[in-house]
């Protein structure tokens, strides 16, 4: 579950830090998911903080595919 909220709403929390190891694990998080939404030829087109959202564990999970494309050979 995803109760943390999205990466965007704990940059805004002026109650919450990010420190430097956890916000490295957010970026890692974040390319994996990425590189693993390119092997699968799909094109995100909307990656910012409120689209990656934090799991319980502390997962930065990519989300809202509503403007997502597959790329093709002519890309």
């Amino acid at each position: 579950l995803f109760r943390k909220g999205s990466l965007a709403d704990l940059i805004l929390n002026r109650n919450f830090k990010i420190d430097r190891a956890l916000g490295l694990q957010f970026l890692v998080d974040v390319a994996c998911g990425m590189s693993y939404l390119h092997s699968l030829n799909i094109l995100h087109r909307d990656l910012k903080a409120g689209n990656c959202l934090i799991s319980d564990e502390w997962v930065a999970c990519v989300t809202d595919f509503g403007v997502s494309k597959m790329m093709t050979q002519e890309m």
